[in-house]
């Protein structure tokens, strides 16, 4: 988990990581402990409602960063060793990538409609954690 001040990661004497955690442990208490720090380094914004009030919105909708975080847990080759899913956080957007490329039959052009599980029994125990149901309906969440 990274947070970069700026719009791109620099190196060296431009260092700009203003946060860097690493999770280590059991899945559930890895998706946990990430999604707490994901939601504390995201802002929030007030604007001004379509009922002329001002309220607050996060700067991404939580469903779908955490839909990302879970799916990347959950689908990423686990037979990549040396490489980490990760979630790295810049001040125009967040990125969550996991090892390894789209599993069997899923393509960018059929993911809204295809489902493979590449890892079945983690995608089971997040099931039973009720983050997933195993509909293929959180790409529909996140789009």
């Amino acid at each position: 988990m990274l947070k970069i001040d700026g719009t791109q990661m620099q190196t060296g004497r431009r260092l700009n990581i203003v946060k860097d955690k690493d999770f280590d442990g059991p899945l559930s208490e890895v998706v946990e402990g990430a999604s707490q720090l994901i939601a504390s380094l995201l802002r929030e914004f007030q604007v001004l409602g379509e009922d002329a009030r001002f309220r607050t919105v996060p700067e991404y909708p939580e469903f779908a960063w955490f839909e990302g975080l879970v799916n990347a847990v959950a689908h990423r080759d686990y037979s990549i060793r040396g490489e980490y899913t990760r979630v790295v956080i810049f001040d125009d957007r967040l990125e969550i990538t996991s090892p390894g490329i789209l599993p069997n039959r899923v393509t960018l052009e059929n993911m809204r409609t295809k489902r493979f599980a590449r890892n079945p029994k983690i995608c089971h125990v997040l099931a039973s954690f009720k983050w997933v149901r195993e509909l293929n309906e959180g790409v529909h969440r996140v789009y």
